[in-house]
Parts: structure tokens; sequence; C-alpha cells
């Protein structure tokens, strides 16, 4: 016999909302370009509020959190290569 399960009338997603690591990585470059004093009030009143047709899949901020975690090597290797080519820059 098959397994059934009751409704609860709340809708649920079925797949999990997603925001790549280049996109997280863009937000937070802009909020340390932004201004804000805070990322939370940054992302719930900017990033959700005005920039949804640029970052269609957004997540809830608790969410972001954890995808903010997970960006930290790669925008550390992104920031390296932008002051080497910076340096290297100003050599020539």
């Amino acid at each position: 016999m098959g397994k059934h399960l009751i409704s609860s009338g709340v809708k649920q997603r079925n797949k999990p909302s997603r925001l790549s690591v280049s996109k997280v990585m863009t937000i937070v470059i802009a909020f340390h370009q932004s201004g804000y004093q805070d990322f939370k009030t940054y992302y719930i009143h900017f990033v959700c509020r005005y920039l949804t047709n640029e970052f269609p899949k957004l997540v809830s901020y608790t969410q972001m959190l954890k995808f903010m975690q997970g960006i930290l090597v790669p925008l550390r290797s992104y920031l390296t290569h932008l002051l080497g080519k910076a340096d290297s820059d100003c050599l020539h």
C-alpha cells in the first residue's frame, strides 16, 4: 500500500530556491559599495524590494546568510585577482 500525506493547506515548494555563487558575491560586493550600515537592512529593504528583476530567485535573509558562508573562498580569490591586476596596472 502506498503512503498518503495529509495536506496541511500550506503551499510547499517542490524545488528549493537557489542563488548562484556569482549572484551571492555580486550582492555582497554591492552591499559594501551601497552605504548601508548593516547587511540585513540592505538585503531586506533594498535587494528584496528593488532588485527582484536582477535576482528573480531571491531567498530569505536567513538562507542568504547560509549561502554567504560558501562564498568566502571564491570571493577572496576574485578580490585577490583584482588586487593583483591593479598592482600590475600601476607598474606600467
